[in-house]
């Protein structure tokens, strides 16, 4: 499939291919160098306390368009 193709579908498509492709890389044995699993760790552990901050899609896009 082309990238010409991928742009043609609808967002609901392109969102399931996107998923399809996320969940392949989970069941791959990805290599992380120290600073990224430190720092994955970092994350995780912040989580786990409910100290981590999320955005929502919404917020997300609204924030990109401000910084366009």
């Amino acid at each position: 499939m082309s990238l010409q193709d991928i742009l043609k579908l609808s967002a609901e498509e392109k969102v399931n291919m996107v998923d399809q492709i996320l969940d392949s890389l989970a069941t791959d044995n990805v290599e992380l160098t120290s600073n990224q699993q430190q720092e994955l760790d970092r994350r995780m552990e912040l989580d786990n306390k409910d100290k981590m901050s999320w955005l929502s899609l919404n917020e997300v896009k609204s924030r990109l368009n401000k910084s366009i």
